[in-house]
């Protein structure tokens, strides 16, 4: 849905997973931020508790929202639109940029230049 909607507003696309995934693989195996990340691995253990996996699930996401600001901003220099598109899509709206929400994810719109 959201490569549809980049497609018919003519923007960019931007897959979160991929962020995701790239500091999940970053991090490191058995350091606490890929332990963080790696939400994958938790959700394939049948010894924790339901709470627990969707508890590491938001901090997971947490962390991966902490990089959108620098990765939109790059983003937004190189499409003048941008469809957000993942499970922790969020949308930055700063200086009057307009977003507009389709389904799940959310366009975002460059702020006009303001000289």
């Amino acid at each position: 849905m959201a490569k549809a909607l980049a497609h018919d507003l003519d923007a960019g696309w931007l897959q979160l997973d991929s962020i995701w995934l790239a500091m999940k693989v970053a991090a490191g195996k058995g350091t606490p931020a890929r332990d963080v990340l790696d939400i994958d691995r938790r959700m394939r253990r049948e010894d924790e508790a339901d709470d627990d996996v969707l508890a590491a699930h938001v901090a997971a996401s947490g962390e991966a929202c902490r990089a959108l600001p620098t990765v939109l901003c790059l983003e937004l220099e190189a499409h003048e639109r941008l469809v957000v598109d993942g499970a922790v899509a969020a949308a930055v709206v700063r200086d009057g940029a307009r977003a507009a929400r389709y389904g799940g994810a959310r366009g975002v719109r460059r702020p006009a230049h303001r000289g």
